[in-house]
């Protein structure tokens, strides 16, 4: 229902009236004159008028509109939900996947320094052997390049960690500087997989992008359904 008041206020100078001179006629007709109390005139209202309205309007068949535009604003309400759990959703997905990108990092790094540990090992080892008359200066200079192109892996693994950490925390939306312990450890754990129909069906029952298309088709239906309404009539 639609339901409208109206208020309104009038202030009048004077108060309407009727001056008691227009009824001197009626002393002369009727033979006497009138009484000398009578006063000079007759107050009909009051400076102040206010008058108000309430008027109450309820359609009885509108061809189904007004059942339609609710249902179409309903649709549109459950379709930013959805879009606001798709971008709840991407933020897990992106803040999880960089913490992963850390750690994942952090092994890499940790593979690197034990190489370059067991390489200079290794080249402690030549160098004993070629002061012993064992092996040839060639084995020890391949081994010091092994070692060199080793260190250099280990820098870029600290790089590697350094960026992850930034990115990190940008996503988080904290200093670059923070200081974060990341404790999980990369263990395998199986994955049971599925196959092509059932993964199609879940996507197409829990992405969101496909609900909201749907929901949007049913939206275009129910704009149909409005303009249609236009040739029923209207009580």
């Amino acid at each position: 229902p639609v339901i409208n008041g109206r208020f309104g206020y009038t202030r009048l100078d004077i108060a309407p009236y009727i001056p008691t001179s227009k009824f001197k006629f009626l002393g002369a007709i009727g033979g006497s004159p009138l009484p000398p109390q009578l006063p000079t005139k007759i107050v009909l209202g009051d400076e102040d008028i206010f008058n108000s309205a309430i008027t109450v309007q309820q359609p009885i068949f509108t061809g189904f509109k007004l059942l339609n535009n609710y249902r179409i604003a309903k649709l549109s309400e459950e379709m930013v939900m959805e879009d606001l759990n798709k971008k709840r959703d991407e933020v897990v997905y992106k803040v999880t996947e960089s913490y992963f990108d850390v750690i994942k990092a952090q092994e890499y790094l940790k593979v690197s320094n034990e190489a370059v540990k067991q390489l200079e090992a290794h080249l402690l080892d030549l160098q004993n052997m070629y002061d012993a008359g064992m092996v040839a200066v060639n084995d020890i200079l391949k081994a010091k390049v092994q070692l060199s192109n080793v260190k250099l892996q280990r820098i870029r693994s600290r790089n590697a960690v350094r960026l992850a950490k930034n990115s990190f925390c940008n996503i988080l939306g904290i200093p670059l500087d923070s200081e974060i312990e990341f404790t999980e450890k990369l263990d395998y754990k199986p994955f049971a997989l599925m196959n092509l129909d059932e993964a199609i069906k879940r996507a197409l029952e829990l992405r969101p992008e496909v609900k909201n298309i749907l929901r949007t088709m049913n939206i275009y239906e129910r704009l149909i359904a409005i303009n249609k309404a236009e040739y029923l009539p209207c009580l």
